[in-house]
């Protein structure tokens, strides 16, 4: 009889240990589940989950504010992306299957360039979702833009005064204001040379 009494307090005793083991492993899945959620919801890019049947499963606050939607867009289907202005472009470049892409430019409007990248999750081959992440690339258009602009602008400046000393250059070369001798021919011949190099890295 003592010995019965023993197990059954030795067991009643273990009983809160393994409840309490369970609720601390559940509490710490649970909070590395809410940290892993903090990441996405401040990740400066947009990030757009799908599960295998192409419905949205997940978007940051990023996404929702690159394409002007709010979580009512959850549980869509990529194909119900038409039904919202501000995901159509995305539709149209993923397409009905979310097909792969990388780093493809979807211009929103002319403040907003979006970069985006679409990857397949697969587990043992099978496909069970697709990740779509996106990168706003405006601030690298607008300085790749004004960089282009202001190769134009001195290319253009350029032109003309290269112009005219070519122009300067043959009518010299022609005699046409006298002869030359074979010194200043060399370096008439010296300077053309280079005002054509010149000329060709504005063209």
């Amino acid at each position: 009889m003592i010995e019965e009494t023993s197990q059954e307090s030795i067991e009643k005793n273990n009983q809160p240990e393994e409840k309490s083991q369970f609720s601390d492993s559940f509490i710490n899945n649970q909070q590395g589940q809410d940290k892993i959620l903090a990441v996405i919801d401040n990740l400066a890019d947009g990030l757009m989950v799908f599960d295998e049947k192409e419905k949205l499963s997940l978007i940051n606050p990023a996404a929702q504010k690159f394409f002007n939607v709010k979580e009512q867009v959850l549980a869509k289907t990529i194909n119900d992306f038409l039904n919202f202005p501000g995901l159509k472009n995305l539709f149209y470049l993923l397409g009905k299957e979310i097909k792969e892409v990388f780093r493809r430019e979807l211009e929103i409007n002319k403040n907003l360039i979006l970069e985006v990248s679409s990857f397949t999750i697969k587990n043992q081959e099978k496909k069970i979702g697709s990740l779509v992440i996106i990168h706003d690339i405006t601030r690298e258009k607008t300085i790749e833009k004004m960089k282009s602009e202001f190769v134009s602008i001195s290319a253009h400046q350029l032109r003309t005064p290269l112009s005219e000393i070519k122009w300067s250059l043959e009518t010299l070369s022609n005699e046409k204001l006298g002869q030359l001798t074979e010194v200043q021919k060399e370096i008439l011949e010296k300077a053309h040379s280079s005002n054509k190099r010149m000329l060709s890295l504005v063209d």
